[in-house]
């Protein structure tokens, strides 16, 4: 039986666990102070080396060309603008538009919509997000897609050419892109996120990176391998009411069951599958959710 790399199988298998010494490794790289520190630290570390890829951007303390490629990237594609339904506000005499409870300046036209452009810079940090979608928003449930890039060219020209199809065959979508050059290379240098349109937006997809894949050694081993460099997964379910990134959210489960056992000596497996459950998250496909 072939053991998938994001099952607990294979979780169980690649995560060295060191009680006595208050430590873990994976893939030869060790974490020191497991309780000693804040849980939180313990998430980014298995962030990064379980999710991302890319170690490095854990342990600098700040990125010191932030947002570099901004330009690079507006100048990549076209904002066609998105229309969105919208009400009108008069607070102090003065005219708003109301768009999903946000107060922003700028009047309806005569359809009681606004156009507002698709480019989101540093909507989420680090990143430069598109929002193709239809009133703005994305239907349930969301899942995304991951493309690993090893360099800014590769990233931001891949981007490009799918937003760019994406955007001429009116699938709704939203997507983002490294836009800091010190971030690279990663596995989710390129993300992109749809709903009903999700069969339609990794078709394209797949189409675009088998015109020019890069090889991956080790890609992620949270989501699930499409082609290549290319991954995909479901959004994740919120915990205690908390909204979080996939690979934090499942992060947190696996950092609670390294915890759990790290206090209690009971079997790492058996306390890594209670609270990947408690999660909702699927033991066998960590890409899926419950």
């Amino acid at each position: 039986m072939t053991i998938l790399s994001n099952s607990i199988d294979n979780l169980e298998k690649i995560i060295k666990l060191e009680a006595d010494l208050d430590q873990i490794e994976i893939n030869n790289i060790r974490y020191k102070g497991v309780l000693e520190k804040p849980k939180n630290q313990l998430i980014q570390w298995l962030y990064s080396n379980l999710h991302t890829g890319n170690i490095d951007s854990y342990s600098n303390d700040f990125i010191k060309k932030l947002n570099d490629l901004d330009k690079k990237i507006i100048d990549s594609v076209e904002d066609p603008g998105i229309i969105l339904k919208a009400q009108k506000e008069i607070v102090g005499g003065k005219e708003y538009t109301l768009i999903h409870g946000v107060r922003v300046i700028g009047k309806t036209d005569e359809h009681e919509s606004v156009r507002l452009p698709c480019f989101r810079p540093n909507l989420t940090p680090g990143f430069f997000m598109f929002v193709h979608t239809e009133n703005g928003i994305h239907s349930s449930p969301v899942k995304r897609h991951y493309i690993y890039a090893d360099n800014p060219s590769y990233g931001i020209d891949l981007w490009a050419k799918c937003v760019k199809e994406l955007v001429d065959k009116n699938v709704n979508f939203s997507a983002k892109v490294l836009s800091s050059s010190d971030s690279y290379p990663r596995n989710d240098a390129l993300v992109f996120y749809s709903s009903d349109d999700y069969i339609k937006v990794e078709q394209i997809l797949l189409q675009k990176v088998k015109e020019n894949p890069k090889v991956l050694i080790d890609g992620s081993l949270l989501a699930k391998k499409v082609y290549k460099n290319l991954y995909t997964a479901e959004e994740p379910l919120m915990t205690n009411e908390i909204k979080q990134s996939f690979g934090e959210n499942r992060c947190n489960a696996i950092a609670d069951a390294i915890q759990d056992h790290f206090v209690t000596s009971v079997n790492f497996k058996l306390l890594l599958k209670q609270r990947l459950i408690s999660y909702r998250i699927n033991t066998d496909d960590l890409s899926e959710n419950a």
